[in-house]
């Protein structure tokens, strides 16, 4: 099903259509909790995002925000015919893109606290707070890291056999032999064709990234694209490693952006002074530049490893960020300049 998720304003709470699927989502819906429902999301401090297919309303969340980084979801509901086709996960996912770095909240019950488990939120059981009915209070947050140390993550990957490179601001921080910035999560590369194993040696919970939002997996699932997966050690716990997987073609590893990228998977890392493998600066810089926005992160690395690189690893990373970025990429000049 096609839909569009767009946020209401407090008049559109009194249309029709929109009482209607509201006074669905509500236990017990008599005239006076319609009327607190409506009441509480006309309220500066909440907003209400609904589902259109057709222009006919096909589901619908309401929120409060008690600051600027913390929402909490007061209701959801999603018509009996659009279930199942990804509206209820749309909603939630728009609410939380709202403010990519903030917390959204909801509080439910064994009906739905799964739905809410398998886009990452952690859920912390309260128990029956009302006579036979378990209650969960579930809660996203993607800056909620702990992250682990690299050192153990590769120990724990190389007892399975599977060959691992620290990534990330650490694999910078590592071949520069000095900690530049904090680093709140743990980024580790393996081969996509290692992702199995890689999972089950490092246990817990694993979600894809590419959902949209998040989305749990299985141990067995291989994923063909998504690009990397988090790993957290319970359903209440923080994250601790962010596990990245590359393609690799018998003895080349491919860049995921632009598949004419490729080189051989033995020139990808270099060993730190720690004993660590890691993912060579210039492939790191790749991937930082590469995407959709050069972050305030990747710019400082750039600088911190730029007066480090030697003539032909500048080139070759001004010619892959050339190949990808025909129309310019503000980071090419300045490796000629160099």
């Amino acid at each position: 099903m096609a839909f569009a998720v767009r946020q209401l304003q407090p008049t559109d709470l009194s249309r029709s259509d929109v009482h209607a699927v509201l006074k669905a989502s509500i236990f017990r819906p008599t005239p006076q909790r319609i009327r607190n429902y409506e009441q509480r999301l006309a309220s500066k401090d909440a907003g209400t995002l609904a589902a259109f297919s057709d222009d006919r309303i096909v589901g619908i969340l309401g929120f409060e925000q008690a600051h600027e980084a913390h929402r909490t979801i007061i209701t959801i509901y999603v018509d009996p015919d659009a279930r199942r086709l990804g509206v209820g996960r749309g909603l939630v996912w728009d609410l939380i893109q709202q403010d990519e770095h903030g917390a959204v909240e909801a509080e439910t019950d064994d009906d739905a606290v799964e739905f809410y488990h398998s886009m990452g939120f952690a859920i912390e059981r309260f128990g029956e707070k009302y006579p036979g009915v378990e209650r969960y209070r579930c809660v996203y947050n993607d800056s909620h890291w702990q992250a682990c140390p690299p050192g153990e993550v590769v120990s724990a990957l190389r007892s399975a056999g599977v060959e691992s490179w620290v990534s990330g601001g650490w694999a910078i921080d590592l071949y520069l032999g000095r900690q530049t910035r904090s680093h709140e999560d743990t980024d580790i590369c393996i081969r996509r064709t290692d992702q199995c194993a890689a999972r089950a040696a490092l246990g817990g919970e694993s979600f894809a990234t590419h959902a949209p939002g998040l989305r749990l997996v299985s141990p067995d699932d291989y994923l063909d694209t998504v690009p990397n997966t988090w790993q957290r050690t319970a359903a209440d716990s923080a994250w601790r490693v962010d596990l990245q997987m590359i393609d690799v073609e018998e003895s080349t590893w491919i860049y995921r952006r632009l598949r004419s990228i490729r080189e051989p998977i033995a020139d990808l890392g270099f060993v730190s002074d720690d004993g660590l493998p890691c993912i060579r600066p210039e492939v790191l810089l790749l991937y930082k530049g590469g995407g959709s926005s050069v972050r305030p992160k990747d710019e400082k690395d750039f600088e911190e490893v730029l007066p480090t690189l030697d003539p032909q690893r500048r080139e070759w990373l001004a010619e892959a960020l050339a190949s990808e970025f025909p129309g310019g990429h503000q980071w090419v000049d300045r490796l000629h300049q160099s």
